[in-house]
């Protein structure tokens, strides 16, 4: 028997075990950039109090106190999806079948669900054969880092150009949600683009410290666009500078989501993270070209349908 298959699967973690975990992460600084968004070992402690984040762990049976690696997926109660956000497993203890155990639990879950998705960077060096995940499709994830101000000055620069050209359309008006918009209305439009009723995740979504929601609207008060964006704030003893989290963000055209864009910065002095698909190939000019932000990670995404 493999060491793998004697391991010990911890599918409700302590506290003390997810920040082994979270200094696992940290110590390694490949792992670090590759999968995490966040270098504070008190966020990944946090996110498992989410009902739909899930945390297993492993360790191996000859210490089973030591936990040497771990994965993290999201599975949406109310929604078809189930995605996976971490894999990670010790250097030294790589190669012996604990990332495959790991990506099973994920699979165990997951194939309970109509949609599932796996992002993963630099996926030649994770060890999974392709039967594992039936694939349909994949496309590239980019998470690009930049500056508010950088971003609210090139699109106030763009929409500025847009309005002086000859025959073009008049912006649309943005406006916050809830309150000025109901939740319904996002909902509607949410489930065109996604194709899928996200209603509770957006209920729960609104009462997150930290959230703003925009909607453009046009001169009939249909939604053309949403954009989301969450506030986060170092905790005492730590040293991450303010971020603003800017995601999702939909909309029917380039000029739309840029006036989200332009709003969801403009009232912020922060550090700005946003993951865009490379086919969103003028959004990626824009925010590179435009705005000064920079790719720090690509990821792979895979995904399946039944």
């Amino acid at each position: 028997m493999s060491r793998a298959a004697s391991a010990r699967i911890v599918r409700q973690p302590t506290a003390d075990q997810l920040h082994q975990f979270a200094t696992l992460l940290i110590a390694d600084r490949a792992a670090n950039d590759v999968i995490m968004n966040d270098r504070r070992p008190a966020s990944i402690v946090q996110a498992v109090q989410l009902p739909w984040c899930h945390f297993v762990l492993i360790a191996p049976n000859d210490a089973p106190a030591l936990i040497v690696g771990g994965i993290v997926f999201v599975d949406l109660p109310h929604s078809s999806l189930c995605y996976l956000g971490a894999l990670f497993v010790r250097k030294d203890f790589r190669g012996q079948g604990f990332g495959m155990r790991l990506f099973r639990e994920f699979q165990l879950r997951a194939d309970q669900r109509r949609v599932w998705f796996c992002d993963l960077a630099r996926i030649s060096k994770i060890r999974l054969r392709h039967s594992s995940f039936s694939v349909e499709g994949r496309y590239r994830i980019l998470r690009l880092s930049g500056y508010a101000e950088n971003i609210a000055i090139a699109a106030g620069r763009l929409l500025a150009a847009h309005e002086h050209a000859d025959d073009q359309e008049p912006l649309p008006e943005v406006c916050a949600f809830p309150g000025s918009l109901d939740l319904s209305a996002i909902v509607q439009y949410d489930s065109l683009v996604s194709g899928r009723n996200r209603s509770a995740a957006f209920e729960e979504l609104t009462k997150v410290d930290g959230f703003r929601g925009l909607a453009a609207i046009d001169d009939r008060g249909a939604v053309l666009g949403f954009g989301v964006s969450l506030h986060s704030t170092p905790t005492s003893g730590e040293e991450n500078s303010n971020e603003l989290r800017i995601g999702p963000l939909y909309a029917v055209n380039l000029i739309t989501a840029v006036c989200l864009l332009r709003d969801l910065c403009a009232t912020a002095d922060d550090q700005v993270v946003l993951h865009v698909p490379d086919l969103a190939k003028r959004m990626l000019r824009f925010l590179g070209d435009k705005a000064a932000c920079e790719v720090d990670t690509t990821f792979q995404r895979y995904f399946s349908r039944e």
